[in-house]
């Protein structure tokens, strides 16, 4: 289904009401075959929400959040202040 919707010119990061993107929707429902669908098709995993969560942040486990971050090759990331006078 997910396949035919790309072939059919969906957009993989349309967002909702809420701006959950269809790879926020995988990811908390533990759907991995269907995360790496939709990246296979350009779904940006650094997208946010409205909660300012990325779809990584939205699966349920810390398990499957570590076997997803490999499996997108998506870095840890952290605020670094800059050592720089504004």
């Amino acid at each position: 289904m997910t396949d035919l919707c790309s072939q059919a010119g969906a957009n993989v990061n349309a967002m909702d009401l809420w701006q959950f993107t269809p790879l926020h929707e995988a990811a908390s429902k533990s759907r991995i075959e269907v995360c790496s669908l939709l990246l296979s098709h350009g779904a940006d995993p650094t997208l946010v929400n409205c909660h300012s969560k990325s779809a990584l942040d939205s699966a349920p486990t810390r398990e499957l959040q570590e076997r997803l971050q490999c499996k997108w090759a998506v870095p840890c990331t952290a605020s670094v202040a800059s050592d720089q006078p504004a």
